[in-house]
């Protein structure tokens, strides 16, 4: 059963150069009807912890390109094989700086770009990593039309924000060229350290290390969710990847379809709300350890909240301030609650969702592998 959540210890709704502060106190303020929470109202423009405003991060989306931005137009300032690095700055020779949008997200990076091409000699997988950032560049790759880079079919994506590295992995076919482009956003500009690494992938049956990284077959993190390496029927009574659990009490099976893990709301967001939680509070809930989206564990507590969408239109949910591995996961509820199956959108700190009218959403933020920690929370609706 859900445990009671003792759950913000500030919570910000802003409203019109106001916000509204749930402080816990009880001084006769304004009561929002939640037990233990009273809420008084603070001049937002005083508040010196506000979140900071971080851009819109996401995983590639590629059924909506975002651009219109022609192939040809991030033209490589040269190639870059296999187990090689260089360093060099988005601004440096070859960069250009026509490039606002792309097929990965339709957000602006209004700083110059530079791109180079990377053909596989066969079929490996690309380790990307851009190490050694001062502002907020990201890093991008795009696929090849008519022989020439095309910024408009995103392959892979990393965007981290600011101060943090980017990396990337893609399997690459042989002969397959493909373009690694960094990018500027808010006319970011940095020197970089670019590493391509290529390795064999493994071969998760062969009784041997392909890739050379010590594991073999199933020991390989990269076999993780490749057969025979995980539970892949969760509803016959046999414990298919011979790890011991079987069925709903095996992980893998945990946000499959038949084993939904349910959670409860403790409080309601809305659009333009600034909050302030932390899962380390007593009686934090604790209920959902993965999610249909994602294939990792997610075994830290985790705190709910619902979200009634005011009109049709996207909607950004993005966690800043936080010094562990916490994550943002939005669940939809079409009809069963809050389930872990309902997972629409995730990401480490921002989630965008194209929200219906009407409709309930829930924004989870949870801990990887147990973690738990405090954070900021901001609500916008209508984009990024």
């Amino acid at each position: 059963m859900q445990r009671m959540l003792a759950f913000f210890a500030a919570l910000y709704l802003v409203s019109c150069g106001s916000s509204i502060k749930t402080t816990g106190s009880a001084d006769g303020s304004l009561d929002d009807g939640t037990d233990g929470l009273d809420i008084t109202l603070v001049d937002t423009a005083a508040e010196p912890d506000s979140p900071p405003d971080i851009h819109t991060d996401l995983p590639p989306d590629e059924t909506d390109p975002g651009t219109d931005v022609p192939p040809g137009a991030c033209a490589p300032a040269g190639a870059i094989p296999c187990g090689s690095s260089l360093d060099g700055s988005n601004d440096g020779p070859g960069s250009t700086d026509a490039i606002l949008t792309n097929g990965c997200y339709g957000a602006e990076w209004t700083g110059p770009e530079i791109a180079w091409s990377l053909t596989f000699p066969d079929d490996l997988r690309a380790e990307i990593d851009l190490t050694g950032l001062s502002a907020d560049l990201d890093l991008f790759l795009f696929a090849e039309t008519a022989g020439a880079c095309d910024p408009g079919v995103c392959l892979d994506a990393s965007l981290s924000g600011e101060g943090y590295d980017e990396r990337m992995v893609y399997m690459g076919a042989a002969g397959e060229t493909v373009y690694i482009m960094i990018d500027g956003y808010d006319a970011a500009v940095s020197g970089f350290h670019l590493v391509v690494d290529c390795v064999v992938p493994e071969d998760c049956d062969d009784g041997i290390d392909n890739d050379g990284d010590g594991p073999a077959d199933c020991d390989d993190p990269e076999c993780r969710w490749v057969l025979p390496c995980y539970e892949d029927d969760c509803d016959d009574g046999i414990d298919n990847d011979g790890d011991g659990p079987a069925d709903c009490s095996d992980f893998d099976c945990m946000a499959m379809p038949e084993c939904p893990e349910v959670c409860a709301p403790t409080f309601t967001a809305e659009c333009g709300g600034h909050y302030h939680g932390d899962t380390r509070l007593p009686g934090t809930a604790d209920e959902i350890d993965r999610y249909s989206c994602a294939t990792w564990e997610e075994s830290g507590p985790e705190d709910v909240l619902s979200f009634t969408a005011p009109s049709d239109g996207s909607v950004t949910a993005r966690i800043s301030g936080h010094t562990v591995d916490l994550d943002i996961f939005i669940l939809e509820d079409t009809g069963a609650g809050c389930v872990s199956t309902g997972c629409i959108a995730f990401h480490n700190n921002t989630a965008v969702f194209d929200a219906v009218a009407g409709r309930t959403y829930y924004i989870i933020i949870d801990g990887y592998l147990g973690v738990s920690g405090d954070y900021n929370l901001e609500v916008v609706c209508g984009g990024p």
